[in-house]
């Protein structure tokens, strides 16, 4: 057993001991256990044009699974999917239990809790695989987690949400052991998370990312939070992915898509990244702000396509956000600037640049229907394109007692050039969105969003005729108990 893992081992059976010690000293005064449920039913329903090419399905080429150019993708799409969610809260004097399941299942899409290319379908295996539509009854562990709570330090260990500033840099669920000192007006966070486990092949020589945290919560005034935080990330593998020209460099056209560390090198990388917010609410005003800035390296001294020479590589990021809103009792205007810097063509280990910007922002960072969406899975809703500069004014407000709805536009494009020549538009945005509560636990959503296609996105697919707008309707029903 690695190092590493004994002593995390080691320090996890030290708590848990803890724990229990704490637990069976208090048994006496603490009394039964209180035992709440809660959760979710989930309906959604989709329809998609030109979401993963930007081209309709006229018999013309498009980029395929392995980014070359072929007839095999599929650039219209309705299909729906139903999740169960369940959540259970057991307390008993210092300790919480925590469990949130999911129960879902979707069609022709990929089931991360299965894995990362699994396609499965709606139906009933119990029928059989063949002949009557291969099912699969999908369970996922979405939380699970033991809370400790003192006076002076809360001590969380297991599956929970951990989320930074704005999620523009993190926002999902990690296994990992959090310590939480409250101080008054403060708060101080320490964490320990695991992001990538992939030492499965039972080979030794697995390239698990491992990420510490540290955050700083001030709220010197009701109206008023700002918070610092800290992450340092070692990936011995490594595992993460940038977004980038990461093919051949003889292919021409680039073709911009997401690419792995270690194609630039199987040895170690580090990244630090540093984060301020601050959020200050005064009368019908609401303003946001976050600065996140990325700095590491990838040690390497082997030679591979996206670094010919073998040498040390720098990596760097900057994350911006400005918000601001004016809300009324029947009226909200809301304005939301976002920057994420970019690979510059010239910066490219290819070309001989020794630095390479791994910045993207969070999936789980909602900006808009299409651009940076949380819904559903492809490239850019549910993903992330690297570097990307946006602005969104957004209207919403009540219509009639009850209906809720939003209007808003989006302008976007890519930071950086992602090779010499190409655009950085991608595009004007345009969506509706509406809420309506059908009671107090039943509500339906609709949103409907439209992409009108900048030339940026021919750069990014390295084809010329990758022109046509972006279409995508939702609709959801959700039952809350």
């Amino acid at each position: 057993m690695k190092t590493g893992m004994m002593a995390r081992f080691c320090l996890l059976f030290l708590l848990f001991s803890l724990t229990s010690c704490i637990l069976h000293l208090t048994s006496d005064i603490a009394g039964a256990a209180e035992v709440q449920f809660s959760g979710e039913v989930r309906l959604r329903g989709f329809y998609t044009n030109n979401l993963s090419d930007a081209r309709n399905r006229d018999g013309d080429l498009c980029p395929g699974p392995d980014g070359i150019l072929d007839e095999t993708c599929d650039d219209e799409e309705a299909f729906s999917d139903a999740r169960f969610r369940l959540k259970m809260t057991a307390a008993e004097g210092i300790a919480t239990g925590v469990a949130v399941v999911d129960f879902f299942s979707q069609e022709g899409r990929t089931v991360a809790a299965l894995s990362r290319t699994a396609t499965v379908e709606t139906g009933n295996w119990r029928l059989g695989g063949e002949g009557f539509g291969g099912s699969l009854d999908t369970l996922f562990l979405r939380e699970g987690y033991l809370r400790a709570s003192f006076p002076w330090l809360n001590v969380l260990l297991g599956r929970q949400r951990i989320q930074l500033g704005h999620s523009l840099v993190l926002d999902d669920t990690a296994d990992a052991l959090v310590l939480a000192v409250p101080a008054g007006p403060a708060s101080l966070t320490f964490g320990d998370l695991k992001l990538v486990e992939s030492d499965s092949d039972n080979t030794g020589g697995g390239s698990d990312t491992d990420t510490y945290f540290s955050h700083l919560a001030w709220v010197p005034t009701t109206d008023v939070v700002t918070t610092l935080f800290l992450i340092y990330l070692r990936d011995p593998g490594p595992s993460l992915i940038f977004n980038g020209v990461c093919e051949d460099p003889e292919i021409t056209p680039p073709t911009f898509q997401s690419c792995t560390l270690s194609d630039l090198g199987d040895d170690q990388m580090r990244l630090y990244i540093l984060g301020w917010t601050l959020d200050k609410q005064s009368g019908l005003f609401r303003f946001g702000l976050e600065a996140d800035l990325l700095n590491g390296s990838i040690s390497t001294d082997e030679t591979t396509d996206l670094n010919p020479t073998g040498e040390d590589i720098k990596l760097r990021g900057l994350n911006g956000l400005v918000q601001m809103s004016l809300i009324w009792p029947s009226l909200q205007i809301g304005l939301t600037g976002v920057y994420a810097s970019g690979q510059g063509s010239e910066d490219s280990p290819q070309a001989g640049g020794k630095k390479l910007n791994i910045n993207a922002l969070s999936p789980n960072f909602v900006l808009g229907n299409i651009l940076i969406n949380n819904e559903t899975e492809s490239d850019r809703d549910g993903g992330n394109i690297g570097g990307l500069t946006a602005v969104k004014l957004a209207l919403g407000g009540r219509a009639g007692q009850k209906l809720q709805a939003e209007a808003a536009v989006l302008w976007a494009q890519l930071t950086e050039r992602p090779a010499p020549g190409v655009d950085r538009d991608l595009g004007w945005e345009f969506d509706l969105n509406g809420i309506y509560p059908l009671d107090d636990h039943l509500i339906w959503t609709s949103g409907f969003g439209i992409l009108l296609t900048g030339e940026g996105w021919q750069g990014i697919y390295g084809d010329p005729d990758a022109t046509n707008h972006q279409i995508k309707l939702a609709t959801k029903l959700v039952y809350t108990f």
